[in-house]
């Protein structure tokens, strides 16, 4: 099945940026191409939804294919009404392909966005 992309958005120094909130797609998980990007590191944002019906989770960010691959995936929990920042280091989680893959898991329901931002 294909992943659902998540819009990588650039920062510039001393400008504003329009940052997109992608769904959350727990039956897909989720692809951000970074091809053409040139730094090393890319944050992710994750809001969990208000609803109470949302239940607790996982958001794991899959190794990549380069220098740090041997460091592992980085599985960050979530909890309804939250919302997380995490930098990523692309030496670690970039794939052959200039993607990073994550992945979404959870016992019930898990709902909320994914925003993508690459650091100047």
């Amino acid at each position: 099945m294909a992943r659902s992309a998540v819009t990588l958005a650039a920062l510039a120094r001393n400008d504003d940026t329009n940052i997109t909130k992608d769904a959350m797609d727990v039956s897909n998980d989720h692809v951000i191409d970074i091809a053409g990007y040139q730094g090393e590191k890319v944050m992710i944002l994750i809001e969990t939804s208000t609803s109470a019906t949302t239940t607790a989770g996982t958001v794991t960010v899959k190794a990549g294919d380069y220098s740090d691959k041997s460091i592992g995936d980085l599985v960050i929990p979530v909890t309804y009404s939250n919302v997380k920042g995490v930098v990523l280091e692309t030496s670690r989680f970039k794939q052959d392909d200039n993607t990073i893959l994550i992945d979404l898991a959870t016992t019930s329901a898990l709902a909320g966005y994914i925003s993508a931002v690459a650091l100047p």
